[in-house]
């Protein structure tokens, strides 16, 4: 996930806002307890939660995440992102 996301650069900022290795949006970082979102350990630990909790919403499927996921029904800015995202992680766990 971190390569697909950050490309294990800690200080990665994207142009919607997410920042550091997981690309944590800051109002993700911020339920996680995260006070510094580019300190690796703490991004980190928060992704892996927010991914947990994805599975397990998700009966372990993210991709149902992002089908289910349209900028018209939920107002995200990242559904094309997070496509293209989950597209890189499986083809390079593959």
């Amino acid at each position: 996930m971190i390569q697909a996301e950050s490309n294990f650069n800690a200080l990665a900022r994207s142009p919607k806002g997410a920042q550091g290795l997981m690309q944590l949006m800051p109002q993700t970082a911020m339920r996680f307890g995260v006070k510094d979102p580019f300190q690796p350990e703490a991004n980190i630990n928060a992704g892996a939660q927010y991914i947990r909790e994805l599975l397990l919403r998700y009966d372990g499927d993210l991709t149902k995440r992002w089908r289910r996921t349209t900028p018209v029904r939920s107002g995200s800015h990242a559904t094309v992102e997070c496509r293209h995202i989950a597209k890189r992680a499986i083809m390079l766990h593959e």
